[in-house]
Parts: structure tokens; sequence; C-alpha cells
């Protein structure tokens, strides 16, 4: 597939509870209508249904899956397709998805990653429904009873033993319509009907925020405090500013903030508690020599590792946190590891990884075509097989 400019950008204001709770209508932020492609003789328009979360989907305080329905939505719904949402409340079992969608004419359903249509309740029965179900990995947690590092399937990996057990079976690696993952990792051969298909960062503007000579952005959140401390002490002792951002949705995250809340723990660092990436991306990556995205969690993509790329900073990062090892331009092992990198000044000669030509047109059009694969006319599952769009992330 060719890259394309990507105008369906629609990052340019936040959505509202009311944009989001009128579940009859194109995706929010667009003009797009449901007869976008009555010219086009008989081809029918594609219908998809979205879970939401149900708080106000706010681009500001939410994070990286909210931004990415947003703007997936939106690119969609620029191509034409009717696009609606539900939240958990609104279907609260798999019988009532499935009554939605049939209702609606879903060509296809994308539940939360975290839905409990996948992790806590049991697979539906609805043949129907699970013929349209997409499920979009976000983290590994499922399969790893917590989020880290997923080892290899003994009958998956290269060279496996075809007899066996699967050790994604827990997960119904065959229930559903397909499988998105980011890319192609050894636990994602377990899943007959996997596409790779990244998402984008083509919503903020192409800028080159570096400046070898500036502070260094932290993340904050996602990696145990003993680690984000071991950081900030030897920028301190280097005299190095540093920048703080936090992941809010982990425990790690509250621990992170409470600890930046005392006076003598965030001296020297420049706290930023909230922020819209597309209005303050300048104040977010203005002036940075590098980003230490600190991770454990092994997350099938990073928006913040993408962002730092998409703006000319070079990324570094715990080894072993999934999709952030494919944008660092260095891996460290642990937090003296990264002291090390802090105190000879490496981190201001990395050259940062060259960002992929994908954009969220592209991302609207690789989903299209996963639907069309993935479904047939009389809802049965249809065995594509696995599949890689050929570009994709670093």
């Amino acid at each position: 597939m060719a890259p394309r400019d990507a105008r369906a950008r629609g990052g340019a204001h936040a959505m509202t509870r009311r944009d989001l709770d009128s579940n009859a209508g194109a995706s929010p932020g667009t003009g797009a209508g449901a007869d976008a492609d009555a010219g086009e003789g008989a081809r029918r328009v594609a219908t998809v249904l979205f879970e939401r979360y149900s708080d106000d989907f706010d681009l500001r305080h939410g994070g990286g899956i909210e931004r990415a329905l947003y703007q997936l939505s939106t690119a969609l719904a620029a191509r034409g397709v009717r696009v609606h949402w539900y939240r958990r409340q609104d279907c609260p079992d798999a019988q009532a998805l499935a009554r939605r969608a049939a209702a609606l004419s879903a060509d296809a359903v994308f539940p939360l990653p975290d839905s409990p249509l996948f992790w806590r309740q049991a697979p539906s029965t609805d043949a129907g429904l699970r013929a349209r179900v997409v499920r979009i990995w976000h983290d590994v947690g499922a399969l790893t009873h917590g989020r880290g590092v997923v080892l290899p399937c003994d009958r998956h990996r290269a060279g496996g033993d075809p007899a066996a057990p699967c050790s994604a079976a827990h997960a119904h690696p065959a229930l559903y319509a397909a499988d998105v993952c980011f890319r192609d990792e050894p636990w994602t051969r377990c899943f007959p009907r996997r596409q790779v298909i990244p998402w984008a960062v083509d919503h903020l503007p192409r800028l080159d925020h570096r400046d070898r000579d500036g502070p260094v952005l932290l993340l904050a959140g996602k990696a145990r405090l003993e680690i984000v401390t071991a950081a900030v002490d030897a920028c301190r002792a280097r005299g190095v500013p540093v920048r703080v951002i936090f992941s809010g949705w982990t425990t790690l995250g509250r621990q992170a903030k409470a600890h930046f809340d005392d006076p003598v723990a965030r001296a020297g660092c420049d706290v930023v508690r909230d922020y819209r990436l597309d209005e303050d991306h300048a104040r977010v990556f203005g002036g940075i020599s590098a980003a230490f995205v600190l991770s454990q969690y092994h997350e099938t993509f990073n928006f913040l590792a993408a962002e730092c790329v998409h703006f000319g900073l070079p990324v570094v990062g715990l080894r072993g946190a999934g999709a952030t090892d494919g944008f660092a331009s260095l891996l460290v092992d642990d937090a003296a590891a990264l002291r090390a990198v802090i105190a000879q000044d490496r981190f201001r000669a990395l050259a940062p990884k060259p960002m992929a030509p994908w954009g969220w047109d592209d991302v609207a059009a690789a989903y299209l075509d996963l639907i069309g694969r993935a479904t047939r006319e009389d809802g049965a599952p249809c065995d594509a097989g696995p599949r890689a769009h050929p570009v994709s992330t670093p």
C-alpha cells in the first residue's frame, strides 16, 4: 500500500459527550455524511461500531486509546464510513452488543482493548457478533497475567511443536473476525487472523523540536519509581534540566505524581501535569535533547515514543517494553545503565529513528481492507490468514 497524504487530520478539537452520545451519525469532528459514496454505483457504505469509555472523550486528559479511536474514526468517516459508538453501560453483555450490532447492520464491531467481552465474560455464542468483532491489541496483559514480556509459544514459535498447547489458548485466538497488532512479534503468531496495522501520528505538525543542548524529557508512571528517580538524580548530578510528564492511568503514574508533588523531589524539574498535545506540543517537546520513555509494560504501540520520533527526538527506553523498542535509539537494561548514559552525556549524540511514512488515511484504508477481508455477507469469518501491511512502524 502506498502511503497517502493524510488530509483527514481532525485533531483540532476535543470530542465532547454531545458528540459521542449521538450514536447514529458519522464520526465526530467531520462532516462526512452517510451518502458519501452514493455516486459509486451499488457499493454499500460500510458501518462500524466502536466502544468508548464512559467518561468524556477528552483529548486533554485522555490517553493513547482515546487519541487512536478519535483519529481512526475521523479518518474512516472522511472515507464515507458510518461510525457509531456505544459505552459499556449501553451494551453490558455480549447479547446486548449483538442486538446493537444487528440493529445497525454493522460490518465490524471494535470493543475497547480491555472489554469484558475478551477477558472477563464467557465468549459470546452469537456467531454473527463474533464474525464482526475486531480485537485491537493494546497491551499483552491478557496473555501474561501482567504486562511483562510474552514468551514465544511452544506451538507457534519457529520450529515449534504442532502437538504442544498454545500459550494463548485462553484468549481464544481464532474466535473473532480479526486480531489487529501493530507489529509482528512472536506472540502474535498464535492468532491466525492477525493483521499488522500501526497507528499514525500525522495529526501533529511535522516539526523538528530538538535542541541537543536542551533538557531531557522524562516519562514517569510506566516504570518503577526508583528507575525514574535514578534518572532525575543522575541529571541533577550532571546539571541537566528535566521536563517530566506522566502516564496517569497506572498505579505507578499516581505514585509518580504524588512523588513530584514534593518540592524537594521536583527540584530542577519542569513538571508538566496537563497538556493537550495538538495544542501544546511545543510545551512538551520544544527544545528537548532526548526523551527517556521509561516503560516496564509490554505495549503493542507507544504514542509518546512515536511522537518523539515525529518531532525529531531520540528515544531512550527500557529493553523489552514492546513497541518502544522499535522507536528507541538506545535501550538500557536497568537503572545503573540509565545513570551511565546520563553521566556520559551519551543521549546528546543519539540520532532519532527514521519515521515511517504512515498516515491516518493509510490506517483507515487498512481497516477498510481488513473489514472487507475478514467478513463475508453471510456473517461468517473469512480465513484470509495473517497479513502485514508493508508500511509499518520502525
